[in-house]
């Protein structure tokens, strides 16, 4: 499918979960939430806990992607070669709305999520959600009922983190029959402060032959007015390792207007930039910020170094650090024995027991972040062990790199929606670091609407043609 169809015709907006959690948190008992993960899938994948009305579901955390979704009561899985549900790898939780009081469908609206690993499908409906101790009334959500991905074997849902331009939302009355199909007419979440006033929900309904009425509120349009409920307009993630043989175990933090109580050192900050190689066909025609990216300016390992460099989207949902195909190809060769290119996954296959290169780092706002050694391999449900690092792939003329799971476990990530930046700081053992006043985050960001792997690989993925189900 040519990029340039990608251009969306008008820009519905809707609330999220991001929007929601720092714009229109009510009866909470605290202007901050501490969510501890559990990681599962041997250290590859991590998970919070949400709930929805009065039923509570362990979501993969994402910050590569908008939507936010839950597998729902008789869903189906679709996966080639699955004979039932267990084929898709989901927890045993589903929702069901006809148990909830609070649950209300949305009748001008479904989701249609295209991943690189597969589709989820199934209407849309607003929940009271909460995160520890914040409580977000009416928050929008897919109820998936049909999936081609797969999941963690834990978790039975996704909470999306990221920007909302590429958010994949549809207008009721829009029929998908290719998961390709899911990346047109796309409706998008009003998540990030994005400078949207003077546009209300029925002209927005007008527009797709829409049915809803009402008007979205202020603080829905306007993610600033966080700031006057006094939440702090940021998030950090901050993933532990486990054993490489332990599938599943306590997985660090996901925080909202705090810290996580783990030790590390000074931050730094590094400015979210537009990811150039997204085209602005993917974007509502303007070159505007799209994922959390940010520019790696140099990576080293054992005595050879590259100081060509390169933008990196920040993707908790991604399990490897992919760097551009000459560093990824010279760290895989510096393995004892060296990795093997396995060209269907485009995995580097490595001994469980070997010895990786030493000094892994890269470069970031001036700063070199090491990798641990502990995180160079990760291993598959069968036993094979890969390399954490991969090379970036090119689609459509589409090259992603990006700082997946690896990066996270050795440093502490600051979100910070407010400021439009990225701020990072090296993991440290010790004692617990002191005042959240360490990361100040005031003011409004001020960039152009935004879209959004998960929803990163959705560009990449594009090419390829997989079943959808509606």
């Amino acid at each position: 499918m040519p990029v340039s169809r990608l251009i969306l015709p008008s820009i519905p907006i809707i609330s999220s979960l991001l929007a929601s959690t720092c714009a229109q948190v009510v009866n909470s008992s605290s202007t901050s939430a501490v969510l501890p993960l559990t990681a599962a899938y041997y250290g590859n994948t991590f998970n919070a806990e949400v709930t929805l009305g009065d039923q509570s579901f362990l979501v993969l955390i994402d910050t590569g992607s908008a939507d936010v979704w839950v597998s729902g009561e008789g869903w189906k899985c679709k996966r080639a070669g699955a004979s039932s549900k267990a084929g898709c790898e989901y927890g045993n939780q589903t929702y069901d709305p006809s148990t909830s009081s609070t649950f209300q469908p949305v009748d001008y609206a479904w989701l249609g999520e295209h991943y690189g690993t597969g589709d989820v499908v199934g209407p849309l409906g607003t929940e009271d959600v909460r995160l520890g101790n914040i409580t977000i009334p009416d928050q929008i959500f897919g109820v998936v009922n049909t999936s081609t991905n797969i999941g963690d074997k834990v978790n039975t849902g996704l909470m999306g983190l990221g920007y909302p331009i590429i958010a994949q939302a549809h207008p009721i009355n829009y029929t998908a029959t290719s998961s390709n199909a899911l990346l047109l007419d796309r409706l998008q979440y009003s998540t990030l402060g994005v400078a949207v006033e003077g546009i209300t929900q029925p002209a927005i309904e007008r527009s797709f032959g829409l049915t809803r009425s009402g008007n979205l509120s202020t603080r829905e349009l306007r993610f600033w007015h966080m700031i006057d409920l006094g939440i702090e307009p940021y998030f950090t993630l901050a993933l532990d390792r486990m054993a490489r043989e332990q599938e599943i175990g306590a997985g660090g933090y996901l925080t909202f207007g705090t810290l996580p109580p783990v030790s590390h050192g000074p931050f730094v900050t590094a400015p979210v930039e537009v990811t150039e190689a997204v085209p602005p066909s993917f974007t509502d025609g303007k070159r505007q910020t799209s994922f959390w990216t940010t520019t790696v300016q140099s990576v080293s390992w054992n005595n050879e170094s590259d100081s060509t460099p390169f933008q990196a989207i920040v993707d908790s949902g991604n399990w490897e650090n992919v760097f551009p195909p000459k560093i990824a190809n010279g760290i895989n060769a510096g393995f004892s024995p060296p990795g093997k290119l396995n060209k269907t996954t485009n995995y580097f296959e490595v001994d469980c027991d070997a010895t990786p290169p030493a000094n892994v780092a890269f470069t970031v706002a001036n700063t070199t972040f090491q990798i641990d050694s502990a995180d160079m391999i990760w291993r598959d449900w069968d036993g094979t062990c890969y390399s954490t690092v991969e090379a970036a792939a090119t689609s459509l003329g589409i090259t992603l790199p990006f700082l997946g799971v690896p990066f996270f476990k050795n440093t502490v990530v600051v979100f910070d929606v407010g400021k439009d930046e990225i701020r990072i700081a090296a993991r440290t053992t010790g004692a617990v670091p002191g005042s959240p006043s360490v990361v100040p985050a005031t003011g409004a960001a001020h960039h152009i609407a935004p879209d959004g792997t998960l929803l990163a690989t959705m560009l990449v993925a594009a090419a390829l043609s997989l079943a959808v189900y509606v």
